[in-house]
């Protein structure tokens, strides 16, 4: 389908689980995503601070910067230096706060809530970059659902700002058919225009082998 796809479905694992065991959540064709878009790291340098000393609250910055090598087979482009702050806290049983400023000045606060081992709720807002002319101060809302039943996964997400919506539904393959289904659905709510549309189907083989 056109347009950009939502982010990928999720499905739970089938699997034979044993007292006090639950089923937990993987990407569909996760190997080779991760296998295309894993980041080498080549010519760059990342360095990461981290701190737990106040009780209850995590805060991390991270600094990145490419090196120049003056060109050849292996030069990497040019990038500019990427700098954040994060700090994290969970205020209650289930839920995560967090709150990350950017070297840009955007500040992108986000909430997570666990109702249950079955339920996730979520929320984001972030603000505008620093020096930004838009008048609206906000530059991202959102909310979305994941959902994960022993036969049926589902995400939903809705974006206030581009009054936009995507969904997916996931059946996870089982012992009997290790085959694992996946579509996924976009779709603006302003232009009643549909964004994207996508099907996964992954087949488990005996041993360690996928085809999606």
């Amino acid at each position: 389908g056109g347009g950009a796809m939502p982010p990928p479905p999720r499905a739970t694992i089938a699997k034979t689980s044993g007292p006090g065991e639950t089923s937990t959540f993987v990407d569909v064709g996760k190997a080779a995503a991760d296998l295309l878009s894993k980041d080498f790291a080549v010519g760059k340098v990342t360095a990461e601070f981290k701190s737990s000393s106040v009780p209850g609250l995590a805060v991390t910055a991270t600094g990145a910067h490419t090196l120049d090598f003056g060109g050849g087979c292996c030069k990497v482009p040019p990038t500019p230096p990427g700098a954040s702050v994060t700090a994290e806290c969970k205020p209650l049983a289930g839920v995560t706060a967090k709150v990350r400023l950017d070297q840009t000045g955007v500040a992108n606060s986000t909430l997570d809530a666990k109702w249950s081992s079955l339920l996730k709720l979520s929320a984001s807002v972030a603000s505008q970059p620093a020096g930004s002319a838009d008048k609206c101060p906000l530059g991202a809302l959102s909310c979305g659902m994941e959902l994960g039943l022993p036969s049926l996964s589902a995400q939903a997400t809705y974006d206030a700002l581009k009054k936009s919506a995507s969904a997916s539904l996931v059946k996870p393959a089982s012992s009997a058919l290790p085959v694992t289904t996946a579509i996924s659905f976009g779709y603006c709510l302003s232009t009643s225009a549909i964004l994207s549309r996508a099907a996964k189907v992954s087949y488990g083989f005996p041993g360690h082998y996928t085809a999606t």
